[in-house]
């Protein structure tokens, strides 16, 4: 193993020697030094635009460290096109799509990870927030809490924690409305938290504040487009409390395409096409729906 000063030597005589660069860039990225790290490494991607090891430990150095997303993700793609079976390279890709944005590629560069990785706690926790995103709540909280089962390191495990909880508070309301002032708390210091909208919505919703339970279900759809749970919250709200039919008619839709085997938003749905003269469907969902609403 070459010291510091070795390896400067050897490489001030071999200047173009990429092997020699990317252990710099090692030792530089494990002291702390990412800018010189990041040097390194691009330097040895001048030299030979093919390495891969070179191409994604650049890319996580500038995601996680350096805070440059665009140029992480694009680098991830290329590692990704080097290396298309690599699950480590998948996973960064995934994280990034996810931080991007793009929930739904996201997703699914993290499930193929996953398969590959099964046990590996970093990947369960970016997978179910991949997932969460996408409204599958229940694997989502599935995968994130086998990653906290799994020993997933701080601070990811205090995310993960947090978002445990708020599912627990989601489906009781008693805790959830004692929890109030906290979810608030929460709010202000990360205020596009989804989970955490969801509950705080439920609690507005309970107090009969309805005007802005809608708005806190619409702001989470501006962060997640893609997460129909709150589409189903808002077909309801629109329906029951608003009493604003074809709003809640666009979120009905949303919720049945994602929640086929619901049969409360199958009632809904049926009532609403049924107002609308659409008397073939209307029959189809609610005929579906009486078993569960025999009266």
């Amino acid at each position: 193993v070459q010291t510091v000063g070795e390896l400067k030597a050897m490489s001030a005589r071999s200047p173009e020697d990429p092997i020699l660069l990317l252990r710099q860039a090692a030792i530089a990225d494990r002291d702390g030094n990412w800018d010189q790290a990041a040097t390194y490494y691009s330097n040895a991607l001048k030299i030979n635009p093919n390495l891969v090891t070179a191409t994604i430990k650049l890319s996580q150095l500038l995601a996680t460290k350096l805070h440059n997303p665009p140029k992480a993700l694009e680098l991830a793609r290329r590692a990704r096109e080097l290396s298309p079976d690599d699950p480590v390279i998948t996973h960064t890709l995934g994280r990034l799509a996810y931080d991007a944005g793009d929930f739904s590629w996201a997703a699914s560069l993290l499930q193929e990870s996953l398969r590959r990785l099964p046990k590996d706690a970093a990947v369960q926790f970016d997978f179910g927030l991949a997932a969460y995103s996408l409204g599958q709540v229940t694997n989502a909280t599935a995968a994130v809490q086998a990653a906290l089962d799994g020993g997933l390191p701080p601070p990811q495990s205090e995310r993960a924690k947090t978002f445990v909880r708020m599912q627990s508070l989601l489906s009781n309301p008693g805790q959830a409305d004692a929890a109030a002032a906290q979810i608030q708390e929460l709010l202000k210091q990360q205020p596009d938290y989804v989970p955490a909208w969801m509950v705080f919505a439920a609690i507005q919703d309970r107090k009969g504040d309805f005007a802005a339970a809608r708005d806190s279900y619409t702001r989470v759809l501006k962060a997640m487009p893609e997460f129909a749970p709150a589409d189903r919250q808002l077909a309801l709200l629109y329906y029951t409390r608003l009493q604003l039919p074809t709003e809640a008619y666009a979120h009905a839709l949303k919720a049945r395409e994602a929640f086929p085997q619901d049969r409360e938003i199958a009632r809904l749905l049926g009532i609403l096409s049924y107002q609308r003269g659409e008397f073939s469907r209307a029959g189809q969902l609610l005929q579906e729906a009486s078993a569960s609403f025999p009266n």
